[in-house]
């Protein structure tokens, strides 16, 4: 390399001297890292160092590991497991996206709990399945501010109550619902006999205000005896 002095700085160079790429402009110590492989502002951790599996086994303990404002970015795969945000602002990305990057609940809850405790969550890229609950078994986000982008909500169930909301997705509040399909999620509430049980959304439910942009919801069915 070259060491000189100059008036005015040469091509290819920063004036700041923590800028760790002074060939590329939209890396610097003030920029906001991204689910890219790349160190975007400076701070010696690619993608915030929460990439799953490469710096976590799991997404749940990337998300553990996080602190607010940070991006876990989660590699093609399936991985067995419910996830349940913190009360910090996130991203959670399926950097390959939905088709390649599947969440594969354990059948007690929940796949996906986002609960209303923090600003600007996004959750994004993944196929949601194998949740069991009353309310929302794939994705539960219960005044929700942010994004839910990218998402293939699909096979999963309420069997074990007498009420069954959104099944596939329970969601509202100030939020963002985005290239989302739901579908092949099955309600059959418990009815004791001479009672009736509820559904409201074998797909999708939402009990008050939501920001949609192509939502598809098809195939979601409910049974009862």
């Amino acid at each position: 390399s070259y060491a000189g002095a100059a008036c005015t700085a040469p091509a290819g160079t920063s004036f700041i001297d923590l800028d760790c790429d002074d060939a590329d402009a939209s890396v610097n110590p003030d920029a906001v890292d991204v689910c890219n492989d790349a160190d975007d502002d400076c701070d010696g951790d690619v993608d915030d160092g929460l990439r799953v599996p490469t710096d976590y086994s799991t997404i749940q303990d990337a998300i553990d590991a996080s602190s607010s404002g940070e991006h876990v970015c989660v590699a093609a795969g399936t991985y067995p497991e419910d996830l349940l945000f913190g009360s910090h602002t996130l991203s959670v990305e399926g950097v390959d996206g939905s088709g390649a990057t599947s969440v594969k609940g354990t059948g007690t809850g929940p796949v996906v709990y986002i609960s209303g405790g923090a600003a600007d969550l996004r959750f994004a890229g993944f196929t949601v399945s194998g949740g069991e609950d009353g309310y929302g078994a794939g994705v539960y986000a219960p005044y929700m501010d942010g994004e839910l982008e990218d998402l293939d909500i699909t096979e999963n169930s309420c069997t074990s109550g007498s009420g069954c909301y959104g099944v596939g997705l329970y969601a509202y509040g100030p939020l963002l619902v985005k290239d989302v399909t739901v579908s092949s999620n099955y309600a059959a509430p418990v009815v004791a006999s001479g009672a009736g049980g509820s559904v409201y959304g074998a797909g999708a439910y939402f009990p008050t205000s939501a920001s949609i942009e192509n939502l598809k919801v098809s195939d979601n069915y409910v049974s009862s005896t």
